[in-house]
């Protein structure tokens, strides 16, 4: 009984406390990249043989149209030959720009809550006193009634 006792007057100074903790944050990470890609071809070389005619005032003109090369063979009023290759130059310039933008939340947070359960405990312990004060009532009543039923009895056997 000793021990039940000082076991509710301990209950009495302590509370209840409830500790909640969330981990919350908030990352935005954000990472570009810029590719710079430069491809040259050069024109392609360009042959043909020169047949043995002499032409005068005369120009030839050969295409190659898959790359878009072109050869001019020229000749003047005395028959001299100039000849001039036009080579298409292809130059492919690219830039690509990436842009990575990762939006990550993680969240971190503490919150307490304290709950009085005093209250609840004080309630309990009232509740306890009645109970035990009806129950020494009833045991009184009880104790009367075998008394009482004692000298009924005993009135009863006296009498017969």
């Amino acid at each position: 009984m000793k021990k039940i006792t000082t076991l509710l007057i301990l209950l009495c100074f302590f509370s209840c406390d409830i500790t909640k903790r969330a981990v919350k944050g908030k990352n935005d990470i954000t990472q570009s990249e810029t590719v710079e890609t430069k491809t040259v071809r050069s024109g392609d070389t360009l042959r043909f043989e020169i047949p043995k005619v002499t032409y005068k005032d005369t120009t030839i003109v050969k295409t190659n149209y898959v790359n878009r090369t072109e050869a001019r063979i020229t000749y003047d009023n005395k028959g001299n030959a100039e000849i001039e290759c036009i080579s298409a130059e292809i130059q492919e310039f690219r830039k690509e720009m990436r842009t990575l933008v990762d939006k990550s939340k993680a969240k971190d947070s503490e919150k307490e809550e304290n709950f009085d359960a005093s209250a609840i405990l004080y309630f309990m312990i009232g509740l306890a006193v009645i109970v035990c004060g009806a129950l020494f009532v009833f045991m009184w009543q009880i104790s009367k009634q075998t008394k009482a039923s004692a000298n009924i009895i005993s009135l009863l056997a006296d009498r017969l």
